[in-house]
């Protein structure tokens, strides 16, 4: 165990932690560490993850050296699956074989009456065009589980690469054309001289499609989302379209077609109308092009190598491609990622570690609950509905308590692409057969390797996957200043998701209810503002800015997140006396631990495309934004006025 989580090797000290703190922290590291040439991002979060892969690797490499597997175990399921990955001259040779039924399937379509067959063998399959569906929980009665439609079916990250006529957005969409050019070519199904109309058709499609897709920050209005139907309305509302066919050939449960959740109701109009408008011939194109898309990086040479050209160099900046071993694994986890997470948990994560993460947890709730009482801008009454929701948070820690079984998926070492078709559909009939039942609470959303973790509003919940309780978040035998400023700060953020713009609107059992009395909603509105404005000032490069709008719900989370694991450290040294470790003061090595476990360093491609779609701020805003809102910080750091990180105390963001 590193008994070094802080290294001042890694400072930069021409950099004053009062000016720029992040680099301050974190500035010697990013000189001595470049990006590796397979990844788009570096950091901390990056160097678990790889760790983590490796961890998974020896396990898979384990497995393969037993002389026998049992028939249909999970083990044997495991290395069929890395095998079948692995065998990449078998994938190359074998060609797009397996997706010809997928083909022939688009060629069958002569009518609007076929449609319904078509979608539900696509969506079944893991093609989500030119719309997605998922199992989730009702917003508004989140005991019960519905079926949600999504907007979906375009090849740019986002829909605002196709409206908007920037030029970043002109630099992706020039990319995507060059990379459909080389698909087709490559595919061999259209004449070269037939692929410059097809990618114009194509794309015409594509932006018809985005022009009527919520942006990026519309997503976030849960309200907007939640537009419930019933399968009478909704084929009142959508005539074009035989959903009573297609429900049935999905199997979707008769109890789930009264509790239909369509998120993008516009973008379901456009679709019935383009049902009807759209020739037959354009509808073929669009859908064989989205069959091969979603299958690109699963086949052989030369999709794989042209799909990373574009997903990976284009989009990311990344120079080379992963080697075939960690993507191979990255296969295996997201298939069967609880079939290795049992092995994983019983080699990686001692039972001491989920004992004092459950700790940690309780101290962090415990403040919180101070926080909350201690607010003047909060009313008696909200205050309360607050606490009922805080005291009703439930956290999963580690690892699920009730394994998922695999016994119904079917894979081979045959195949790739035919096991990435049986997972998409085990994975769909799973969803499927969710919407048959209420709400299963211990399910898991992240496998037990995962380097993250989330909050769920509908389950009022926070999971911390074994993989992120690790160093440099997590360390067995740290001092507390360490685990509380890295992942006591995660935990803290977590828990104020709860309470951000988007969870603040739900209630403690997880529905969506207005439990705020009006002047406290106005307050808080008023200083979420604050956060928005601050964050809009951002950028990053080519002009390229930050939205606060976009980044709002994170940067609520980064702030209280941060506020919370501090007075839980104030809390873990009461009786205590206070000393230097390296210099430092326990204080500014919380503050230093949090800087360290938020290190990222990024290529300027992948910086403007996570900028421009992730409501998460680049790291350096997510230290330095929250740290220029704290007194705490000023007073660890002796921040002035005059120094850069300084706000007067107006203009300081102050929420939970």
């Amino acid at each position: 165990m590193n008994r070094k989580p802080i290294k001042k090797s890694d400072f930069d000290k021409s950099v004053r932690p009062q000016d720029d703190f992040y680099r301050h922290v974190n500035g010697g590291w990013f000189r001595k560490n470049p990006i590796p040439d397979t990844l788009p991002v570096w950091g901390a979060f990056h160097k678990l993850r790889e760790r983590s892969t490796k961890q998974l690797h020896e396990i898979l490499k384990d497995i393969s050296r037993k002389k026998h597997l049992a028939k249909g175990s999970d083990e044997e399921k495991l290395y069929d699956i890395y095998k079948a990955s692995m065998a990449m001259s078998k994938r190359t040779k074998e060609g797009l074989a397996k997706l010809e039924p997928m083909f022939t399937e688009i060629s069958k379509l002569e009518s609007k009456e076929d449609f319904p067959k078509l979608f539900a063998h696509l969506h079944m399959t893991g093609v989500d065009a030119p719309w997605a569906i998922a199992a989730e929980q009702d917003f508004k009665k989140s005991e019960r589980m519905v079926p949600a439609f999504y907007q979906a079916g375009i090849g740019v990250p986002d829909r605002n690469y196709l409206v908007k006529k920037d030029k970043e957005s002109r630099r992706i969409k020039n990319a995507y054309k060059k990379y459909m050019q080389k698909m087709l070519q490559a595919e061999k199904y259209w004449p070269r001289t037939k692929i410059p109309g097809v990618i114009s058709k194509i794309i015409r499609i594509e932006t018809v499609l985005a022009e009527a897709s919520m942006t990026p920050e519309e997503w976030r209005d849960l309200e907007k989302l939640y537009n419930k139907f019933t399968a009478t309305t909704l084929k009142k509302k959508y005539r074009n379209f035989d959903w009573k066919e297609y429900f049935d050939l999905i199997a979707l449960p008769r109890i789930a077609r009264n509790h239909i959740m369509v998120c993008q109701p516009k973008f379901f109009a456009l679709i019935n109308k383009m049902l009807k408008t759209l020739s037959i011939s354009d509808w073929k194109m669009y859908l064989r092009w989205h069959a091969l898309d979603s299958y690109a990086s699963s086949l052989g040479e030369p999709f794989i190598t042209i799909r990373f050209n574009y997903a990976g160099k284009e989009l990311t900046g990344t120079p080379k491609m992963p080697e075939l071993w960690k993507r191979s694994v990255g296969v295996v986890n997201g298939i069967m990622g609880e079939g290795i997470g049992k092995i994983y948990i019983k080699r990686y994560f001692p039972s001491k570690a989920k004992k004092r993460i459950e700790q940690l947890v309780k101290n962090l709730v415990k403040v919180y609950r101070v926080r909350i009482k201690n607010l003047d801008w909060l009313s008696t009454a909200t205050k309360k509905k607050a606490l009922e929701k805080l005291n009703k948070v439930t956290p999963l820690l580690g690892h699920p308590t009730k394994w998922e079984s695999y016994k119904q998926l079917k894979v081979s070492r045959e195949s790739h692409v035919q096991n990435i078709i049986n997972a998409s559909i085990f994975g769909f009939k799973k969803d499927m057969k969710k919407l048959a039942k209420p709400t299963n609470y211990k399910e898991w959303h992240m496998t037990p390797p995962t380097v993250n973790a989330y909050y769920s509003p509908t389950s009022n919940q926070i999971v911390f996957p074994a993989g992120i309780l690790q160093p440099p978040f997590f360390y067995f035998d740290a001092d507390d200043a360490v685990n509380y400023g890295a992942i006591g700060e995660v935990i803290g953020h977590e828990l104020t998701h709860g309470f951000d713009d988007n969870g603040s609107t739900f209630d403690g059992k997880g529905n969506m209810k207005d439990w705020w009395k009006p002047n406290d909603k106005r307050n808080f509105e008023r200083k979420t503002k604050v956060l928005e404005n601050q964050f809009s000032k951002y950028k990053v490069v080519d002009g390229v800015g930050v939205s606060g709008k976009l980044t709002l719900g994170e940067n609520i989370a980064d702030l209280g997140g941060l506020l919370i694991a501090y007075d839980a450290l104030k809390l873990s040294q009461r009786g205590k006396k206070k000393r230097k470790i390296d210099g430092l003061t326990p204080e500014q090595r919380f503050f230093v631990s949090y800087a360290i476990s938020a290190q990222s360093i990024m290529r300027n491609e992948v910086l403007k495309l996570r900028t421009l779609t992730d409501p998460h701020a680049p790291s350096e805003f997510r230290v330095n934004g929250p740290a220029s809102n704290l007194q705490e910080f000023y007073e660890a750091f002796n921040v002035q006025k005059g120094d850069r990180l300084y706000r007067t105390p107006e203009e300081r963001a102050q929420i939970w």
